[in-house]
């Protein structure tokens, strides 16, 4: 069972961005493996109803295929088909964007976080309704990005500090990254802006290792 890994699914077909979640991954103490995939025939990013639609017959299946997995986790930020990819799994499926959110309430006081588009905002917070977890969320600003944005480093730097600073001063006590394309950002913006950075896709690794240690299923390899 130690020899299982945790697959970390970019549902989209950017392989930038799945580098950028093994570069995340690579900066936490993992005591099982951990495999990041790029999802093969997905759209070039996930930001619209219909790019999530066009993952119906992609994700779950590919899911499905993966017995190998000790976990899994759909690295986009609107944990897009979470419950159908848990109904089709035999092992525990964690969405980031879930796994952001209760990290950032264990940490006690308000989080904000940094969308990258104002369409997106708006998923997620229904989805953090639904869940019951928005009471909270100070606010959520957008960065004003597409996902191929998240690529130039220059720009999205600004933009993070910018939009970062108006979240702490709403009172954001710690922020979120509201897109798995911006894992690598993460150490920079803490730094800059003195505050406690999530990376969803690092809280959900986390959680991950930590749900098969409670189940007893999982022992230092």
């Amino acid at each position: 069972m130690s020899h299982q890994p945790v697959i970390v699914i970019n549902p989209n077909s950017d392989e930038r961005v799945t580098q950028g979640l093994r570069d995340a991954i690579s900066e936490l103490d993992c005591s099982v493996p951990v495999e990041c995939v790029t999802l093969q025939g997905a759209p070039l990013a996930i930001e619209s109803r219909a790019d999530i639609e066009a993952l119906e017959p992609l994700l779950p299946a590919y899911i499905h295929s993966r017995e190998d997995a000790r976990a899994v986790v759909v690295a986009c930020y609107s944990d897009p088909l979470i419950e159908q990819c848990r109904a089709i799994a035999n092992v525990p499926v964690f969405g980031i964007q879930s796994s952001a959110v209760l990290t950032a309430l264990a940490m006690g006081g308000y989080y904000g976080v940094l969308a990258l588009s104002d369409v997106s905002i708006a998923r997620h917070q229904a989805y953090l309704e639904k869940l019951g977890l928005l009471n909270q969320c100070i606010g959520e600003r957008s960065l004003n990005l597409s996902v191929d944005d998240t690529q130039s480093p220059e720009r999205v730097k600004d933009r993070l500090v910018e939009v970062g600073k108006q979240l702490i001063s709403d009172g954001a006590s710690c922020l979120i990254l509201g897109c798995a394309g911006l894992s690598a950002y993460r150490r920079e913006l803490s730094a800059q802006l003195n505050i406690e950075v999530i990376d969803p896709t690092q809280a959900s690794v986390i959680l991950a290792m930590g749900q098969a240690q409670l189940s007893g299923e999982f022992f230092e390899s």
